[in-house]
């Protein structure tokens, strides 16, 4: 199951993403992340936007992914609550334990190395689209 909050980082715990947050460094990192995980349903999404439908929530907000992140085993992850379940199919919205129940049993996750880097990722995958969330 997932869990809200991720446990606490000891001072020898690796961070991938800087706390300066410049958008043009992390940009080069999440589009490195996507590249590497460029088979999952929802990083083809996120990559080929235009390519792909979004999901109204009403009032004139959509979603296309709508992140969240989950702690498995001491392995953490990033994972959409929008999903695709198959290529060509409408998306559909899960609650945060459906969405990461299918993101285990497709795979459609990312594994991160600490509950820092998953949540930082999930905020700020639309840097590569010059989005901020």
């Amino acid at each position: 199951m997932p869990k809200k909050k991720s446990k606490p980082l000891d001072q020898n715990n690796a961070i991938l993403f800087g706390e300066d947050n410049k958008s043009s460094l992390n940009a080069n990192k999440i589009a490195g992340i996507l590249e590497e995980n460029k088979d999952k349903n929802f990083v083809k999404r996120i990559r080929n936007h235009l390519d792909y439908p979004s999901m109204s929530l009403g009032k004139g907000q959509y979603a296309t992914h709508k992140m969240s992140t989950g702690e498995e085993d001491g392995k953490y992850y990033a994972y959409p609550e929008v999903v695709q379940e198959k290529e060509g199919k409408p998306l559909k919205q899960l609650g945060r334990d459906e969405a990461f129940k299918y993101a285990r049993d497709k795979k459609e996750r990312i594994e991160f190395p600490s509950g820092k880097d998953a949540e930082w990722f999930a905020t700020h995958y639309k840097a590569i689209l010059g989005e901020k969330n």
